[in-house]
């Protein structure tokens, strides 16, 4: 059952609209739910408006989120690397948009997420699920 001061609080961190607040946190499971509702009064506390997963702020967990945070980041970039040598021979100009590496955010989370879920055990929610109403590039 979903709280009306949890979609008021979602309200005030997010700026999100109270009607789409609801509906997105009706749509989440109970853990993704328990999880925002989490991140919404830390971030309230702390004053900010973007969240994050609080599996982050664990003491225990964070050499194991660096870690996977670097091992993303390189086979991200080694992708991206490919994908451009091969766009170069192919079409020059598109490889020229694609060069700054924009979107690779998501890869890397991605590739966070499944490393995360796979060798540990962890279901992490990236910074795009936990803040929906954001446009990340």
């Amino acid at each position: 059952m979903l709280d009306n001061s949890d979609v008021m609080l979602f309200h005030r961190v997010t700026g999100c609209p109270i009607a789409q607040g609801k509906f997105y946190l009706q749509n989440l499971s109970f853990e993704k739910r328990f999880k925002m509702i989490d991140a919404l009064q830390v971030a309230h506390q702390s004053g900010t408006s973007e969240l994050h997963d609080p599996l982050e702020d664990d003491p225990d967990l964070q050499p194991i989120f660096e870690d996977v945070r670097l091992q993303a980041r390189q086979e991200v970039d080694r992708e991206h690397r490919q994908r451009m040598i091969e766009l170069q021979n192919t079409s020059p100009k598109a490889a020229d948009l694609c060069h700054p590496g924009r979107g690779l955010c998501h890869q890397q989370w991605l590739v966070m997420k499944r490393i995360l879920r796979e060798k540990y055990g962890i279901e992490w929610m990236t910074p795009a699920e936990m803040n929906p109403f954001i446009v990340f590039d």
